[in-house]
């Protein structure tokens, strides 16, 4: 009897499998909303308002009801491997935007919704937004004033901040200044004051406080000179493994946000050499794929290398590819810069002369060649230690005095290509060109130069256009000045 049972329920199944579906289905048609803006791009400052009106059709003629939505967030890049967790915020219910904009200044997406409150149905459109803070893009100007350092800035669009140290943190820079960096890429947005007596990370966006010696260092550092704050550009990431100091010829180092989705806010120790001591020359390059971090040390003469996230520095092996041996150069830099293609320029010295040593970012060999330069006819360089390079032809600026010069490699001479009035020095020079780690990119790249002076202790800044075979205009483009005594200025790029 079970058996029957069994076979009956299977041919139910078989019939109830293979019943034929007629279709008898309703379809309605969907009332969409067609969205339209008078741009797919918008830009807003901080603190300001976003005006964005709305132009609203519908695929169906009927009288439904909707409620809008206004999102901003931040897109999560592919090669954002960290745990931090992307900005987002609704800021408007309206169908119409105007809203004061409090996002952190960077690049997102502003999701615009219209929800149909009869059926349900969401339509998106998305928009790219950039909110730009106050100092979104600019010279930063280091100076000295009533024996104190400050800082200033020179806006794209020529707006003059003065003594923004003090203006945005209500407090004084202790010291006198000795360098002003920037290191601007994807999440990193700070600037790095260090003066005889203090070193200071600050917030780009707002030039606030963010850290000082007594925070920034596990063990006290009291005693500060030549500095150089920057990072490396690790391959897949275009950003930052690590944040590195130089100062005084020690390295110490913090994690890149990028890398690690936070900073530690604090510095190692200084880096360990197991060979004895060294003396680190400002300045630092990419070596293979970025995950090695290049330096020269002018204690031992010859160039040194960390790994990325490692607090060690590392003889450099030669390899076959390399001209010369890194490890083994006998000389002593007093200029360092990025060059001509990506290449790296060191202005080395010995007691014969001054060479210009070329080298190659992201190889397993560093070195390319030596150029001993033709003193004779290259006036002051054998004296000069203010330098700056093209990036789109093999040309060196150097300052002495009062006279800027243009030094060409290829032809290994160099002129004089701009004086200034008697009791105008010049202070520093800055190519607007892409700096070590920089994604973003500028038409007016290698088309100008920012030239720094001081006469007495009141500082001026001129802006200059670069002409096609690197020499100067005859006369600037624009003259910022009313500062003090400046020492350093560096270009703050926009954020990426």
């Amino acid at each position: 009897m079970k058996k029957y049972l069994l076979i009956i329920a299977l041919v139910g199944l078989l019939q109830t499998g293979c019943y034929k579906d007629k279709n008898n289905y309703v379809v309605s048609p969907i009332n969409e909303a067609i969205i339209k803006t008078a741009s797919e791009e918008y830009a807003v400052e901080q603190l300001t308002d976003l005006n964005i009106t709305t132009e609203i059709s519908y695929s169906l003629d009927r009288n439904d009801t909707y409620s809008y939505e206004w999102k901003i967030f931040e897109s999560r890049e592919k090669n954002d491997y960290t745990d931090r967790v992307p900005y987002g915020e609704v800021i408007a219910n309206t169908k119409d935007l105007n809203e004061k904009i409090f996002t952190p200044a960077g690049k997102y997406v502003l999701l615009y919704t219209v929800i149909n409150n009869n059926t349900g149905v969401r339509n998106f459109k998305e928009l790219k937004l950039t909110v730009n803070s106050g100092f979104y893009e600019g010279l930063v100007v280091a100076y000295d004033k009533d024996d104190h350092a400050e800082l200033g800035f020179i806006r794209k669009d020529d707006q003059i901040g003065y003594d923004l140290f003090q203006a945005m943190n209500g407090e004084k820079a202790v010291g006198t200044v000795q360098k002003v960096n920037s290191l601007v890429v994807k999440s990193l947005r700070m600037l790095a004051l260090t003066t005889t007596v203090n070193h200071y990370q600050l917030g780009a966006d707002e030039f606030s406080l963010l850290g000082s010696k007594n925070t920034l260092f596990i063990q006290g550092v009291n005693s500060f000179g030549d500095s150089y704050f920057g990072g490396n550009k690790m391959s897949y990431y275009d950003a930052p493994s690590d944040v590195f100091y130089i100062n005084k010829g020690k390295i110490y180092a913090d994690m890149g946000p990028d890398f690690a989705g936070q900073m530690a806010g604090q510095y190692s120790q200084p880096f360990y050499y197991s060979h004895g001591d060294y003396q680190l020359y400002p300045f630092l390059f990419n070596g293979k794929g970025g995950g090695n971090i290049i330096f020269y040390d002018n204690l031992n003469k010859k160039f040194l290398q960390a790994k990325y996230n490692e607090r060690e520095l590392y003889n450099v092996a030669q390899r076959p590819t390399d001209s010369f041996d890194p490890n083994n150069v006998g000389k002593t830099a007093v200029g360092a810069m990025l060059g001509f293609g990506g290449e790296v320029y060191y202005i080395m010295e010995s007691g014969t002369g001054r060479d210009l040593y070329t080298m190659t970012q992201y190889n397993d060999g560093i070195t390319n060649r030596i150029l001993p330069i033709n003193l004779a006819n290259s006036p002051g360089l054998d004296k000069a230690k203010i330098f700056d390079a093209r990036s789109e032809k093999g040309q060196i600026y150097y300052a002495l005095d009062n006279k800027l010069y243009l030094y060409n490699v290829d032809v290994n001479a160099a002129q004089l290509i701009k004086t200034f009035g008697d009791g105008e020095q010049i202070a520093d020079i800055h190519v607007h060109r892409a700096n070590m780690w920089q994604n973003s990119i500028d038409e007016a790249f290698d088309k100008r130069i920012y030239i720094a002076t001081n006469s007495g202790e009141n500082g001026k800044v001129y802006q200059y256009q670069i002409q096609a075979n690197g020499t100067i205009a005859d006369r600037p483009d624009k003259e910022f000045k009313d500062f003090g005594k400046i020492v350093s200025i560096t270009y703050r790029n926009p954020n990426e």
